[in-house]
Protein backbone atom coordinates (compact mmCIF):
# COMPACT_ATOMS: atom_id res chain seq x y z
CA UNK A 1 0.00 0.00 0.00
CA UNK A 2 1.52 3.22 -1.04
CA UNK A 3 1.42 5.56 1.92
CA UNK A 4 2.31 8.85 -0.39
CA UNK A 5 -1.26 11.23 0.67
CA UNK A 6 -0.96 12.04 -3.23
CA UNK A 7 -0.96 9.03 -4.89
CA UNK A 8 -3.76 7.57 -7.26
CA UNK A 9 -3.62 4.82 -9.02
CA UNK A 10 -3.35 4.86 -13.10
CA UNK A 11 -5.90 3.77 -14.27
CA UNK A 12 -4.29 0.35 -15.99
CA UNK A 13 -3.52 -0.58 -12.71
CA UNK A 14 -6.74 0.60 -11.45
CA UNK A 15 -8.96 -1.19 -13.50
CA UNK A 16 -6.77 -4.66 -12.76
CA UNK A 17 -7.46 -4.51 -9.06
CA UNK A 18 -10.84 -3.68 -10.03
CA UNK A 19 -10.77 -7.28 -12.22
CA UNK A 20 -9.87 -9.00 -9.13
CA UNK A 21 -12.69 -7.52 -6.95
CA UNK A 22 -15.03 -8.95 -9.69
CA UNK A 23 -13.64 -12.38 -9.47
CA UNK A 24 -15.25 -11.92 -6.01
CA UNK A 25 -18.59 -11.48 -6.71
CA UNK A 26 -18.66 -14.51 -10.06
CA UNK A 27 -21.80 -15.62 -8.80
CA UNK A 28 -24.09 -12.28 -9.19
CA UNK A 29 -22.01 -12.01 -12.12
CA UNK A 30 -22.95 -15.29 -13.52
CA UNK A 31 -26.27 -14.56 -12.41
CA UNK A 32 -26.59 -11.30 -14.06
CA UNK A 33 -25.57 -12.87 -17.60
CA UNK A 34 -27.78 -15.36 -17.54
CA UNK A 35 -30.87 -13.66 -16.39
CA UNK A 36 -29.90 -10.87 -19.41
CA UNK A 37 -30.02 -13.60 -22.12
CA UNK A 38 -33.31 -14.77 -20.96
CA UNK A 39 -34.46 -11.38 -20.69
CA UNK A 40 -33.29 -11.04 -24.34
CA UNK A 41 -35.11 -13.85 -25.73
CA UNK A 42 -38.31 -13.49 -23.71
CA UNK A 43 -38.30 -10.26 -24.82
CA UNK A 44 -38.37 -11.10 -28.87
CA UNK A 45 -40.44 -13.68 -28.10
CA UNK A 46 -43.11 -11.09 -26.90
CA UNK A 47 -42.87 -8.05 -29.26
CA UNK A 48 -43.27 -10.66 -31.93
CA UNK A 49 -45.86 -11.97 -30.66
CA UNK A 50 -47.57 -9.02 -29.79
CA UNK A 51 -46.87 -7.98 -33.59
CA UNK A 52 -48.45 -10.93 -34.62
CA UNK A 53 -51.71 -10.09 -33.56
CA UNK A 54 -51.89 -6.58 -34.55
CA UNK A 55 -50.41 -7.41 -37.47
CA UNK A 56 -53.06 -9.80 -38.21
CA UNK A 57 -56.16 -7.50 -38.06
CA UNK A 58 -53.96 -5.70 -41.33
CA UNK A 59 -52.34 -2.85 -39.31
CA UNK A 60 -49.07 -1.69 -38.12
CA UNK A 61 -47.80 -1.07 -34.57
CA UNK A 62 -48.62 2.18 -33.63
CA UNK A 63 -49.00 3.73 -30.05
CA UNK A 64 -47.34 3.01 -26.79
CA UNK A 65 -46.39 -0.09 -27.34
CA UNK A 66 -43.79 0.41 -30.29
CA UNK A 67 -42.48 2.90 -27.43
CA UNK A 68 -42.15 0.96 -24.86
CA UNK A 69 -40.74 -2.00 -27.28
CA UNK A 70 -37.81 0.65 -28.59
CA UNK A 71 -37.05 1.22 -25.09
CA UNK A 72 -36.81 -1.88 -23.75
CA UNK A 73 -34.43 -3.70 -26.37
CA UNK A 74 -32.34 -0.22 -25.94
CA UNK A 75 -32.23 -1.40 -22.26
CA UNK A 76 -30.57 -4.58 -23.11
CA UNK A 77 -27.83 -2.69 -24.40
CA UNK A 78 -27.12 -0.82 -21.65
CA UNK A 79 -27.05 -3.99 -19.77
CA UNK A 80 -25.03 -5.94 -21.81
CA UNK A 81 -22.64 -2.85 -21.64
CA UNK A 82 -22.31 -2.56 -17.93
CA UNK A 83 -21.74 -6.19 -17.27
CA UNK A 84 -19.02 -6.21 -20.05
CA UNK A 85 -17.85 -3.46 -18.80
CA UNK A 86 -17.61 -3.66 -15.23
CA UNK A 87 -16.74 -7.28 -15.17
CA UNK A 88 -13.12 -5.79 -16.91
CA UNK A 89 -12.87 -3.54 -14.36
CA UNK A 90 -14.37 -0.17 -15.53
CA UNK A 91 -16.74 1.17 -12.55
CA UNK A 92 -17.87 4.71 -12.54
CA UNK A 93 -17.51 4.38 -16.78
CA UNK A 94 -21.18 2.31 -16.01
CA UNK A 95 -23.18 4.18 -14.94
CA UNK A 96 -24.39 5.83 -17.86
CA UNK A 97 -25.68 2.33 -18.82
CA UNK A 98 -27.62 2.33 -15.40
CA UNK A 99 -28.99 5.70 -15.49
CA UNK A 100 -30.27 4.67 -19.14
CA UNK A 101 -32.14 1.59 -18.09
CA UNK A 102 -33.09 3.79 -14.67
CA UNK A 103 -34.77 6.52 -17.45
CA UNK A 104 -35.97 4.06 -19.58
CA UNK A 105 -38.03 1.70 -16.76
CA UNK A 106 -40.02 5.04 -15.56
CA UNK A 107 -40.66 5.98 -19.22
CA UNK A 108 -42.38 3.07 -20.04
CA UNK A 109 -44.04 2.87 -16.86
CA UNK A 110 -45.46 6.30 -17.87
CA UNK A 111 -46.14 5.37 -21.23
CA UNK A 112 -48.00 2.30 -19.75
CA UNK A 113 -50.30 4.49 -17.60
CA UNK A 114 -51.65 6.94 -20.28
CA UNK A 115 -55.44 7.38 -21.38
CA UNK A 116 -55.94 4.72 -23.79
CA UNK A 117 -56.92 7.64 -26.29
CA UNK A 118 -53.38 9.14 -25.94
CA UNK A 119 -51.88 9.19 -29.31
CA UNK A 120 -49.20 11.56 -29.33
CA UNK A 121 -46.15 9.69 -27.05
CA UNK A 122 -43.36 11.33 -28.86
CA UNK A 123 -44.05 14.54 -26.71
CA UNK A 124 -43.88 12.76 -23.46
CA UNK A 125 -40.42 11.63 -24.33
CA UNK A 126 -39.25 14.95 -23.95
CA UNK A 127 -40.66 15.33 -20.82
CA UNK A 128 -38.94 15.88 -17.46
CA UNK A 129 -38.00 12.46 -15.11
CA UNK A 130 -39.24 14.91 -12.16
CA UNK A 131 -42.71 14.93 -13.77
CA UNK A 132 -42.52 11.19 -14.57
CA UNK A 133 -41.32 10.31 -11.35
CA UNK A 134 -44.30 12.31 -9.50
CA UNK A 135 -46.49 10.61 -11.67
CA UNK A 136 -45.70 7.57 -10.99
CA UNK A 137 -44.41 7.39 -7.24
CA UNK A 138 -46.15 7.94 -3.49
CA UNK A 139 -43.70 10.47 -1.48
CA UNK A 140 -42.51 7.64 0.59
CA UNK A 141 -41.76 5.61 -2.25
CA UNK A 142 -39.93 9.05 -3.97
CA UNK A 143 -37.90 9.47 -0.48
CA UNK A 144 -36.70 5.87 -0.93
CA UNK A 145 -35.91 6.30 -4.17
CA UNK A 146 -33.70 9.72 -3.60
CA UNK A 147 -30.53 8.01 -2.83
CA UNK A 148 -30.39 5.81 -6.33
CA UNK A 149 -31.45 8.57 -8.35
CA UNK A 150 -28.89 11.10 -6.49
CA UNK A 151 -26.19 9.02 -6.96
CA UNK A 152 -27.26 8.38 -10.64
CA UNK A 153 -26.95 11.76 -11.63
CA UNK A 154 -23.91 12.61 -9.74
CA UNK A 155 -22.09 9.94 -11.50
CA UNK A 156 -23.25 10.36 -14.66
CA UNK A 157 -22.49 14.74 -14.72
CA UNK A 158 -18.95 16.09 -14.98
CA UNK A 159 -17.94 16.81 -11.47
CA UNK A 160 -16.24 15.96 -8.42
CA UNK A 161 -18.27 14.11 -6.39
CA UNK A 162 -18.63 10.71 -6.75
CA UNK A 163 -14.96 10.44 -8.17
CA UNK A 164 -13.35 8.41 -5.96
CA UNK A 165 -13.59 5.11 -7.36
CA UNK A 166 -11.64 6.49 -10.30
CA UNK A 167 -8.78 6.95 -8.05
CA UNK A 168 -8.29 3.94 -5.94
CA UNK A 169 -10.30 0.79 -5.87
CA UNK A 170 -13.62 0.65 -3.49
CA UNK A 171 -14.87 -2.81 -2.99
CA UNK A 172 -18.28 -1.58 -1.86
CA UNK A 173 -18.92 1.04 -4.36
CA UNK A 174 -18.30 -1.54 -7.44
CA UNK A 175 -20.49 -4.25 -5.39
CA UNK A 176 -23.10 -1.26 -5.49
CA UNK A 177 -22.67 -0.80 -8.89
CA UNK A 178 -23.05 -4.66 -9.67
CA UNK A 179 -26.13 -5.11 -8.04
CA UNK A 180 -27.86 -2.30 -8.92
CA UNK A 181 -27.46 -3.39 -12.48
CA UNK A 182 -29.00 -6.95 -11.18
CA UNK A 183 -31.92 -4.76 -9.43
CA UNK A 184 -32.77 -2.53 -12.52
CA UNK A 185 -32.81 -5.66 -14.76
CA UNK A 186 -35.37 -7.54 -12.74
CA UNK A 187 -37.24 -4.35 -12.65
CA UNK A 188 -37.13 -4.65 -16.58
CA UNK A 189 -38.69 -8.58 -16.19
CA UNK A 190 -41.56 -7.21 -13.84
CA UNK A 191 -42.47 -4.58 -16.67
CA UNK A 192 -42.08 -6.57 -19.52
CA UNK A 193 -44.76 -9.60 -17.83
CA UNK A 194 -46.64 -6.03 -16.71
CA UNK A 195 -46.97 -4.99 -20.75
CA UNK A 196 -47.11 -8.45 -22.63
CA UNK A 197 -48.11 -10.92 -19.92
CA UNK A 198 -50.69 -11.88 -22.14
CA UNK A 199 -48.33 -13.05 -24.37
CA UNK A 200 -46.11 -15.32 -21.65
CA UNK A 201 -46.67 -18.98 -22.32
CA UNK A 202 -46.97 -21.43 -19.01
CA UNK A 203 -43.42 -22.32 -18.90
CA UNK A 204 -42.23 -18.88 -19.44
CA UNK A 205 -43.96 -17.81 -16.63
CA UNK A 206 -42.84 -20.82 -14.51
CA UNK A 207 -39.05 -19.33 -15.66
CA UNK A 208 -39.76 -15.95 -14.27
CA UNK A 209 -41.22 -16.94 -10.75
CA UNK A 210 -38.26 -18.96 -10.43
CA UNK A 211 -35.80 -15.64 -11.66
CA UNK A 212 -37.47 -13.72 -8.68
CA UNK A 213 -37.22 -16.13 -6.49
CA UNK A 214 -33.40 -16.86 -7.34
CA UNK A 215 -33.31 -13.02 -7.35
CA UNK A 216 -34.63 -12.76 -3.61
CA UNK A 217 -31.84 -15.50 -2.38
CA UNK A 218 -29.12 -13.38 -4.08
CA UNK A 219 -29.85 -9.74 -3.83
CA UNK A 220 -31.69 -10.24 -0.69
CA UNK A 221 -34.86 -7.93 -1.97
CA UNK A 222 -37.45 -7.94 -4.00
CA UNK A 223 -37.55 -5.06 -7.06
CA UNK A 224 -38.23 -1.73 -5.65
CA UNK A 225 -39.03 0.25 -8.69
CA UNK A 226 -42.83 -0.56 -9.47
CA UNK A 227 -45.10 2.56 -8.84
CA UNK A 228 -47.25 2.66 -6.19
CA UNK A 229 -49.17 6.35 -6.75
CA UNK A 230 -52.93 5.26 -5.84
CA UNK A 231 -53.30 7.51 -9.10
CA UNK A 232 -52.37 5.45 -11.26
CA UNK A 233 -51.55 1.97 -9.86
CA UNK A 234 -54.97 -0.09 -11.05
CA UNK A 235 -53.92 1.17 -14.61
CA UNK A 236 -50.80 -1.34 -14.07
CA UNK A 237 -51.60 -5.80 -13.60
CA UNK A 238 -48.58 -5.78 -11.37
CA UNK A 239 -47.93 -3.67 -8.46
CA UNK A 240 -47.19 -3.05 -4.91
CA UNK A 241 -50.93 -3.23 -4.69
CA UNK A 242 -51.00 -6.05 -7.32
CA UNK A 243 -47.77 -8.25 -6.39
CA UNK A 244 -46.54 -11.39 -8.84
CA UNK A 245 -48.23 -14.13 -6.96
CA UNK A 246 -45.56 -17.15 -6.12
CA UNK A 247 -48.99 -19.83 -8.13
CA UNK A 248 -48.45 -17.48 -11.32
CA UNK A 249 -51.97 -17.18 -12.61
CA UNK A 250 -51.70 -15.69 -16.04
CA UNK A 251 -55.00 -14.51 -16.25
CA UNK A 252 -54.05 -12.06 -12.81
CA UNK A 253 -51.95 -10.03 -15.05
CA UNK A 254 -53.68 -10.75 -18.59
CA UNK A 255 -54.56 -7.56 -20.58
CA UNK A 256 -57.70 -7.93 -23.16
CA UNK A 257 -57.09 -8.31 -27.02
CA UNK A 258 -59.24 -5.23 -27.10
CA UNK A 259 -56.73 -3.31 -24.99
CA UNK A 260 -53.79 -3.74 -27.12
CA UNK A 261 -56.37 -3.27 -30.42
CA UNK A 262 -57.09 0.50 -28.89
CA UNK A 263 -53.73 1.10 -28.35
CA UNK A 264 -53.09 1.09 -31.36
CA UNK A 265 -56.03 2.78 -32.44
CA UNK A 266 -57.60 -0.19 -33.90
CA UNK A 267 -61.67 -0.39 -34.43
CA UNK A 268 -62.66 -3.62 -33.58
Amino acid sequence: MNNDPTFIYPHDRLLKEYKLISKKHIKIFDFYLDSLKKFDKLFDKLHHRFAKLINDTGHSLNGRYVFIMMQMKETIDSHYTHYFALKKGACNGTYPALRHSYESLLKNYYFLIQPMDKKNFINLTGEGLSKTRKTLYSEKMLKRQNKIYDMLCVKTHAGVRGSAVAYMPMKDSYKDCLELGVILLSSHYVLLLDSFGRFVTPKELEKIIKFIEKFQKIIGSLPNFMPDNPKIVDMLKISYKHPLKQSGNRKDFFRSKEHYFKSCFIKQ
